[in-house]
């Protein structure tokens, strides 16, 4: 369970331009793929939707995002409601649509 986990992230869709949208949620959790060593993460969306986010870069981790940085990602939803309840994933359980950028959401 991440410590920040109550601190608001704006995910910036920018790819593909038909889909570039602002969207604000929590990071819940890290999960993994199945046999791959890539690490992932639970994203819900304010409103209930869930998404599955990953640095674009290796160099970027997600947690720098709570230190203020800004993180390139990408973005799959969620086909199978069973990810959500899990720390592992098939590859199959999630459709890459994006690329996209987290930032902590301005205090309001």
């Amino acid at each position: 369970m991440l410590p920040t986990q109550d601190i608001v992230i704006e995910l910036t869709i920018s790819e593909p331009p038909d889909i570039c949208q602002v969207l604000e949620g929590k990071i819940v959790r890290p999960i993994r793929p199945l046999e791959e060593e890539d690490l992932y993460y639970l994203f819900r969306v304010v409103g209930g939707k869930w998404l599955v986010i990953k640095p674009r870069y290796e160099e970027e981790r997600v947690e720098e995002v709570y230190l203020g940085k800004r993180v390139q990602v990408v973005v799959a939803a969620i086909t199978d409601q069973d990810v959500i309840h899990s720390d592992t994933f098939r590859i199959n359980q999630v459709n890459y649509f994006g690329i996209g950028a987290i930032t902590k959401a301005e205090a309001r």
